[in-house]
């Protein structure tokens, strides 16, 4: 979900120009925390009625770390790469955070 609002061109600009200035600018870094967060939290209480905040930033702090590296910095191969082949190694982690349960345990 967070990926897809990277993606689209109509909502990747202002999410641009948000991230860019909320790094230097303490200002902009209090009203895009607060955009995001609303943003966040909607699009996840949409997947599952019962996620608080919490299980809802736990979910999307993936996404929150991998739409950067991806759409700013521009790094490949995960610029180059589909949002299926960049959400699938991320998104095993956000689901359980949503499920309720814990990560499976690394072989």
């Amino acid at each position: 979900m967070i990926l897809r609002l990277w993606a689209e061109p109509d909502t990747r600009a202002p999410l641009l120009a948000l991230l860019r200035s909320a790094v230097t600018d303490e200002q902009a870094n209090a009203t895009s925390r607060q955009i995001l967060t609303g943003a966040v939290h909607t699009a996840t209480a949409e997947v599952r009625d019962s996620s608080g905040p919490r299980t809802s930033s736990a979910a999307a702090a993936r996404g929150k770390r991998v739409a950067p590296l991806r759409y700013v910095l521009e790094v490949p191969p995960m610029s180059a790469a589909t949002e299926d082949e960049t959400a699938a190694p991320a998104g095993p982690v956000p689901q359980c955070h949503l499920d309720g349960g814990q990560p499976a345990a690394a072989p």
